[in-house]
């Protein structure tokens, strides 16, 4: 699954992301910006940007001061978070549809970088290494970013009927979601970045129903991609035997959705 399958889902997305996502999804951004030191004036480069919630809060924590450069590669979701910056009043902010990490490979001298539910499907090693080039000495890394394999029950269910139908996969999926705490350390130290705090967290979704619980994955972007990768003429049975199969789990009741994250601040050295 390349970029360009990547703008589709997001585009698809962008008008029901926030109500399927930032619900819960928004607690660990404003925990994590809650342990930033912010400083007046500063220059801030946001990799996924996404519908602008990030992009906002940092404009706030900034008090309308500084340049934010936030950069996207769905129109969508742009789209969205224009109309977010417009109604919140903060025009230090420059939206740039663009890819994230050929936009910070160009270099820079940032204050702080941050990216909030992006990393591992823009892998981690040359994100980390552009990353501590473009930050100023003494600059900041913030970032939030999926567990591997999570949501784990929904891509258990989705790699069962992957295995049993594997002519209906039409695109590999594969993300570079780190799969614990130590593996993203030894990134972020393989590209000149010390860690300053890492933790791990868990947000839950309470869709009432098996058909919540796929409204959920489809809306948010979560499982949008990995529909993406089924072929157009398998979508609609294996999305309905998928549904059965949360339903079955779950004897029909309440079917919670659990994202394991986690969440680091890392800086580059003086």
């Amino acid at each position: 699954m390349d970029n360009q399958d990547l703008e589709r889902v997001y585009n698809q997305a962008s008008q029901h992301y926030d109500g399927h996502w930032l619900s819960q999804a928004g607690g660990p951004v404003r925990e994590l910006f809650g342990r930033l030191e912010w400083k007046p004036g500063a220059r801030l480069f946001e990799a996924g940007c996404g519908t602008g919630y990030a992009t906002a809060l940092a404009a706030e924590k900034l008090g309308g001061k500084g340049d934010i450069l936030a950069v996207d590669l769905s129109p969508g979701m742009l789209a969205v978070a224009r109309q977010r910056l417009e109604q919140s009043g903060w025009n230090q902010v420059r939206l740039v549809c663009q890819d994230a990490l050929e936009t910070l490979s160009k270099g820079g001298s940032y204050d702080l970088i941050i990216t909030t539910w992006v990393l591992g499907y823009i892998p981690l090693a040359p994100f980390m290494k552009a990353a501590c080039a473009a930050l100023a000495p003494g600059g900041q890394l913030a970032l939030v970013v999926h567990q591997q394999q999570s949501p784990r029950e929904a891509l258990e269910v989705f790699s069962q009927l992957v295995a049993a139908n594997p002519e209906a996969l039409e695109k590999e999926v594969h993300f570079d979601f780190p799969p614990d705490l130590a593996s993203l350390e030894r990134h972020l130290r393989a590209a000149g970045l010390e860690l300053v705090q890492a933790w791990p967290g868990q947000i839950v979704f309470p869709c009432g129903s098996a058909t919540e619980a796929v409204e959920h994955l489809l809306h948010s972007g979560a499982g949008t991609a990995y529909q993406e990768a089924i072929r157009p003429s398998h979508r609609p049975e294996l999305t309905r035997r998928f549904e059965a199969e949360l339903a079955r789990r779950h004897a029909g009741g309440p079917v919670p959705v659990a994202h394991d994250y986690f969440s680091a601040i890392a800086v580059r050295p003086q």
